[in-house]
């Protein structure tokens, strides 16, 4: 509601008559009174903490002006008929009062204005600002109603969640969020500086992925400080040595390497699978049952040969119940899985002979 206040400067005259005159008369001496009136160049007269304003008065000529907030005279008199608030308001409500004066009259005009206080945003992240390539990084704003995160100061999420989470920040990107209250008021957080280290490159190699069962494998890493070798995904060995050695793979298994760097990323990498081929094994070996000439060729049963054909057969001596060295190679190759091979006789009296069976895949077993 505006209030106009009129001052009137009255002169009164008074003549009187001539002596002895009964006649008295007297003069009014007006003056025109000036028009007040002060608008605010916000449309809604509601702005916040620090936005820009500007009072204007309307002019009128010969006049000035002066500029009233809260009773408090902050501009004039003087011939602007604008004022642009220095500092700025408040928080709360605000009277603002324009004076305008002829020299002989004056007025008033009186516009209630609003400043609404600014947000107070807070915006951390979790884990933290320093994180490895592809690190979920979750950032959490508070203090408003509205939160509009930006990276390198372009919005990537806008609205009423304080949360924003992200896998693909880069290294030296920095997030902010402009957090706007109720009042629709807006302020932008200090900026979070990521440090976002880069992920080793793993590698891991074997010479040959097809080996017999029994097999001594040994796997290469390369990449990092600290590698954790994998059998299906179960820890096998966790250390700064870069190879890892086993007898026990089976077929189908895959091996994987978690690689550390310097800064302490992971990375893991490709999977080898193993191709673990068995040994090849016989059911029954049956020799001469009756006395033969030394060196003569005599018939050795073999039932139950298992493996991938052809197999190869050689006869060992024994030592102490093991093999000891290579007696005679049956010539040529087995391709029935009950074969009979020919054996010549290496002594006079009983001797006891080891077999040894290889296989298409080169895996030999005694």
């Amino acid at each position: 509601m505006r209030n106009i206040t009129i001052k009137l400067f009255v002169i009164i005259v008074m003549i009187i008559a001539a002596s002895g005159a009964n006649a008295q008369t007297f003069v009014l001496w007006g003056a025109t009174t000036p028009t007040a009136t002060v608008t605010s160049s916000d449309a809604n007269d509601t702005i916040c903490v620090g936005d820009p304003i500007i009072f204007t008065a309307t002019i009128q000529a010969g006049c000035t002006y002066r500029f009233d907030v809260n009773g408090t005279i902050m501009q004039g008199p003087g011939g602007a008929n604008t004022y642009i608030p220095a500092p700025a308001f408040t928080p709360g409500n605000q009277q603002v009062v324009v004076l305008v004066d002829n020299g002989t009259c004056s007025a008033t005009d009186t516009l209630n204005f609003v400043t609404l206080g600014l947000p107070t945003p807070t915006l951390v992240v979790a884990p933290s600002n320093t994180i490895c390539a592809g690190t979920n990084a979750t950032f959490t704003g508070t203090g408003g109603t509205n939160y509009n995160f930006k990276v390198n100061n372009i919005t990537v999420q806008n609205s009423a969640s304080p949360t924003y989470s992200t896998t693909t920040l880069t290294n030296g990107q920095t997030v902010t969020v402009d957090v706007t209250n109720a009042g629709g008021c807006l302020t932008t957080s200090a900026g979070i500086t990521m440090t976002v280290n880069a992920l080793p490159v793993a590698t891991l190699t074997i010479p040959d992925n097809s080996i017999c069962a029994g097999t001594s494998a040994t796997f290469t890493a390369g990449g990092g400080v600290n590698y954790n070798f994998e059998i299906n995904g179960i820890s096998m060995q966790n250390s700064a040595l870069a190879t890892f050695t086993t007898t026990a793979l089976t077929d189908g298994q895959i091996v994987t390497v978690d690689v550390t760097n310097g800064s302490g990323c992971i990375a893991t990498s490709a999977g080898i699978t193993m191709t673990i081929y068995p040994l090849p094994t016989v059911a029954t070996v049956t020799g001469n049952p009756t006395p033969a000439c030394v060196s003569n060729m005599v018939n050795v049963d073999i039932t139950g040969l298992t493996g991938t054909a052809p197999w190869s057969v050689e006869i060992w001596t024994d030592v102490f119940g093991n093999p000891g060295v290579l007696y005679y190679a049956v010539p040529g190759t087995v391709v029935i899985s009950n074969p009979t091979i020919l054996v010549p006789i290496p002594g006079v009296g009983f001797t006891t002979m080891h077999l040894r069976i290889t296989d298409a895949n080169t895996c030999s077993n005694f």
